[in-house]
């Protein structure tokens, strides 16, 4: 027995990052028949996930949201660069 078939950890992760080949779904399926552990801890990984990407600050929404958070900020620089009283306030006081 490998330990592959004791607890198939690295056919979990690839699942969860639907890479799993036809053979290798049906051998985690075959264990997961017989594995309460395994079953468990699949679960817990997928409410994780689940939760990640329903989280206002997910990595994914992120992505999505740094061109819109460049463009504004950049528009922002240049409006500051032509209102010669943006140059006054930033300028320390000595």
């Amino acid at each position: 027995m490998s330990v592959i078939e004791l607890h198939p950890e690295e056919l979990l992760e690839r699942e969860s990052e639907q890479r799993l080949s036809p053979l290798d779904e049906s051998r985690l399926a075959a264990h997961l028949e017989r594995c309460p552990a395994c079953r468990l801890l699949r679960q817990a990984k997928a409410d994780f996930a689940a939760e990640r990407d329903a989280s206002p600050l997910s990595e994914r929404r992120l992505g999505k949201l740094a061109p819109a958070v460049l463009t504004a900020l950049t528009a922002q620089a240049r409006e500051a660069d032509d209102d010669p009283s943006a140059e006054t306030a930033a300028t320390p006081r000595g």
